[in-house]
């Protein structure tokens, strides 16, 4: 499985691109997600820092696709490791972006080749602390999906308006093409990043 980036060629996982964004905030009345970016980062040193540095490098990060695949912005100060600090910064940045839920859309490939009837499945990072919901959506002949949480969780005002919240999600594809349990994926779904808003993931 192969994960093609649109937004940065070459990272090769998933991708978040383009620009198709529908958020309401407090505003709105769907407040952001209740994280804890702290605790959030802390807890995700101790699930990945294997070594035991306080920090991750680019093996350990692996271990967590989201931020594998975006780990050159996760490295804010280039030392090529992720401390909990710039974790921590990346999750104050969901959390005071004011949205509660955006629109979100993945699609699925097989060797470049749009795959339909694929259920796609989102869950939220352990380290998100049970903030986020998990969502999935199933592909069209287009080979898109428009990712949801529950219908039954979704705000009246956003009934039958497939949505979920920002946060660091993994992605798994469930297709008989995909390889029984094949690689697991990850996506930073963020609705003020440029690209946050839209996975791509070839099979």
């Amino acid at each position: 499985m192969n994960l093609n980036s649109r937004a940065q060629p070459g990272v090769g996982q998933v991708v978040a691109a383009g620009v198709l964004l529908l958020s309401v905030g407090c505003g709105g009345g769907v407040a952001p997600p209740a994280l804890n970016p702290a605790d959030a980062a802390a807890q995700a040193i101790t699930e990945y820092d294997s070594d035991g540095s306080g920090s991750l490098n680019e093996e350990e990060a692996a271990k967590c696709p989201a931020i594998a695949e975006l780990f050159a912005e996760y490295d804010a100060d280039g030392n090529d490791e992720v401390s909990p600090e710039e974790i921590q910064g990346r999750i104050e940045q969901l959390k005071n972006s004011g949205v509660g839920l955006t629109s979100f859309a993945c699609y699925v490939t097989k060797g470049g080749r749009a795959l339909s009837n694929a259920t796609v499945r989102m869950s939220p990072e352990p380290f998100m602390g049970g903030a986020l919901q998990a969502a999935s959506g199933v592909t069209d002949a287009s080979g898109r999906a428009e990712m949801s949480i529950p219908p039954e969780a979704l705000p009246k005002d956003w009934a039958g308006i497939p949505a979920v919240a920002p946060g660091i999600y993994r992605i798994e594809v469930e297709h008989p093409e995909a390889a029984a349990g094949g690689a697991v994926f990850g996506v930073e779904v963020n609705p003020i990043r440029r690209g946050g808003d839209q996975a791509s993931v070839d099979l």
